[in-house]
């Protein structure tokens, strides 16, 4: 074994028994403080231990140790931590979406969508229009089907066209839209109140606070960021980078063979699928409140619309005659365990910690209220947002997302802020984690590209941060418009 093979190891190790000791024994011996009650302790042990593990380990057994480890503090049993966790709605919400993304995955209406826009006429000859052309590629893909999707999908195209054109590996403007097609994917991704990401976030604010949001003035909020953002990535790009697209202003129609192909059986079923499920979640917000169709749709929600969706498909045959989508491959290939594990964890233990049989949350706040005495709730918004959006690319996302959202929300009301604005300053923040390698899949997709120089990799995470912070200046007063 090799010195750094065996560095690693012992690293491992190490950071495992910090966490096990956070979850069996600090909670035991630690001694009480503030408000925090001795249950308290052993439920803080519980959670302190998971988030090391999330950090320095693995996302998947920490979880699932944490569960075990929350039933023997005596605020719940085993069994009950784990119905808990596993009967919370949010987790067979997520579930169930990403059920169905795998369904429209396998649809392949992600290939029509790029070919649609990338043949267009209207780029023929004009550089930028090409490049507003694959984010609107990249919008649509990601918020109908899937941003991993599109990222791979335009990567590939946008590759073609560069080395047909002769652009070289590290050449800015190549960079440029290898990183901004990930980029734009995830933003585009958040418009959509249904996504896996979305679903994780509101979770948490609605785990953490009671509070919900509705499906439509959250498509506003998200979709004109989205847009804002966007925008401000082409500025960027044309007159602060100054970068030269004058390669691609040649007259040639490099996307012609794409022109007039015809959707595919399956594309077709699967756009009346999005169309419908849509459909069925935005009716009732237009019918009348109190009739029979209205209760019968929210009835169904989320979970339920997922799952006729799926149940058509698998009762549908494509067109070969074979079964239109089969539930085991789905379920094998759809599911990322690791956050389903991750929030089966963490919902249980967030009711315990916001208890007032535990005095955590009593503590925090004690502790927290003489530093804000006096500052705005508008300065703490954006405060507690940069300071998170900074420490987001050193540490994973949606831990600090199931740590912070609750509590921040529930601050910023206290203070007379608008806890809605908070959340989704919080969730833009934190999603815009690409600096680092380390700061989430994103990051780590962006920086292991080979067209990418790491240089360039730290110099886009970091722009693509800005933006993000430089959008909140619409984002606070459209937000206190919309809640």
């Amino acid at each position: 074994m090799s010195s750094a093979v065996q560095k690693r190891s012992n690293s491992y190790y190490v950071h495992t028994a910090i966490t096990l000791f956070f979850m069996f024994v600090f909670g035991y011996i630690a001694p009480t403080f503030g408000s925090v009650t001795p249950l308290g302790m052993k439920v803080l042990g519980v959670f302190l231990g998971m988030l090391w593990g999330w950090i320095f380990v693995e996302m998947l057994w920490p979880s699932l140790l944490g569960i075990i480890a929350f039933g023997m503090t005596g605020a719940i049993s085993v069994t009950g931590a784990f119905q808990g966790g596993w009967g919370h709605n949010m987790v067979l919400t997520v579930l169930m979406m990403l059920l169905f993304s795998e369904l429209l995955n396998q649809c392949k209406i992600t290939d029509y969508i790029a070919e649609k826009c990338l043949s267009a006429k209207i780029i023929i000859g004009r550089p930028w229009m090409l490049i507003i052309m694959i984010f609107v590629a990249d919008f649509l893909i990601s918020v109908l089907a899937s941003n991993l999707a599109a990222t791979f999908i335009l990567w590939a195209a946008f590759i073609k066209v560069a080395e047909m054109t002769g652009y070289q590996k590290g050449d800015r403007e190549v960079t440029f839209m290898i990183c901004s097609i990930l980029f734009v994917g995830v933003i585009s991704l958040m418009v959509v109140p249904f996504k896996t990401a979305a679903l994780v976030f509101v979770g948490f604010l609605t785990s953490g606070t009671g509070l919900t949001i509705e499906y439509v003035p959250y498509m506003i909020f998200m979709f004109v960021m989205c847009v804002l953002q966007i925008v401000l990535l082409l500025l960027i790009g044309k007159f602060v980078l100054k970068l030269d697209y004058s390669k691609l202003a040649g007259d040639d129609d490099r996307f012609a063979y794409m022109r007039g192909k015809k959707a595919t059986y399956e594309q077709k079923v699967g756009m009346v699928f999005i169309a419908t499920f849509i459909t069925l979640l935005f009716l009732p917000a237009f019918l009348p409140k109190g009739a029979a169709i209205t209760n019968l749709l929210n009835n169904w929600g989320i979970m339920g619309c997922a799952g006729i969706m799926l149940t058509i498909g698998c009762i549908l045959k494509n067109s070969q005659g074979e079964k239109f989508a089969d539930i085991a491959t789905i379920c094998r290939k759809g599911i990322s365990w690791d956050i389903i594990w991750l929030l089966v964890a963490t919902y249980p233990i967030a009711d315990a910690m916001k208890s007032a049989d535990c005095g955590i949350m009593a503590t925090v706040m004690a502790f927290v209220s003489p530093m804000l005495q006096g500052m705005s709730p508008v300065v703490f918004m954006i405060v507690c947002s940069v300071v998170l959006g900074i420490l987001t690319q050193f540490v994973h996302n949606v831990v600090l997302a199931a740590m912070f959202i609750p509590m921040m929300t529930q601050i910023c009301a206290s203070i007379g802020g608008n806890p809605y604005v908070m959340f989704f300053l919080l969730y833009l923040a934190l999603q815009a984690a690409y600096a680092t390698p380390g700061a989430s899949m994103q990051g780590a997709m962006m920086f292991g590209h080979d067209w990418v120089p790491r240089k360039d990799g730290y110099m886009f995470g970091i722009i693509f941060l800005l933006i993000t912070f430089a959008s909140f200046v619409v984002g606070i007063p459209l937000g206190n418009m919309l809640w």
